[in-house]
């Protein structure tokens, strides 16, 4: 039974590590004459009551850029969330943005610099809603492929969003009601041979 115990921490360890961390990476298609090629959304978040931060970076990737281009980070609280018409024009759903950040896209398919931020809830958690936007000022000239990379994490410096706080919970249980079962597995296994 001790060799398999073994076995079974040397591989439950570094998993049950692995889950602490995730990173949302993704492409989208945004910019050209379409109206509706204007605004993206990227990710949504649930921070928990205190100071969450956040970092986003992207790179276009098709077509190469002759130039750098700006877009923003269109950053939306789940209160105007739901008042955006998601039907409706593009550009009309920057109206509802909390805040903004301006993205360079650098040339030759190289990653912006992070965009980094904090937001604060004081009396309950909330989620927020992560868009980019192309409405103002110079559009890309045609639609243009980006691939984003969408880091947030909690206070506590955790990386799971509110909403799967029980979902953890039940995550462990099952967790160790599988290793309880796999050691019980393996000595019954042992009585046999």
């Amino acid at each position: 039974p001790e060799p398999a115990m073994r076995w079974l921490v040397a591989i439950a360890v570094p998993w049950l590590l692995g889950c602490e961390a995730k990173m949302k990476t993704g492409t989208i298609t945004i910019g050209g004459v379409k109206e509706d090629s204007r605004w993206k959304y990227l990710s949504k978040f649930g921070y928990d009551i205190g100071k969450g931060t956040y970092a986003v970076r992207l790179k276009a990737i098709r077509p190469l850029l002759a130039e750098e281009k700006e877009v923003m980070l269109d950053i939306y609280l789940d209160e105007k969330w739901e008042k955006i018409d998601t039907n409706g024009p593009a550009c009309d759903k920057v109206e509802f943005r909390n805040t903004k950040h301006p993205v360079k896209l650098p040339l030759n398919a190289e990653w912006s610099h992070w965009i980094n931020g904090t937001l604060s809830q004081k009396v309950r958690p909330h989620v927020w809603y992560f868009g980019l936007s192309d409405c103002g000022g110079e559009h890309l000239p045609t639609s243009t492929r980006i691939k984003y990379e969408f880091l947030a994490l909690q206070e506590s410096e955790s990386h799971f969003s509110v909403e799967m706080d029980s979902v953890l919970i039940m995550h462990f249980i099952e967790v160790v009601v599988l290793i309880l079962f796999s050691i019980y597995f393996t000595r019954q296994c042992h009585r046999f041979t």
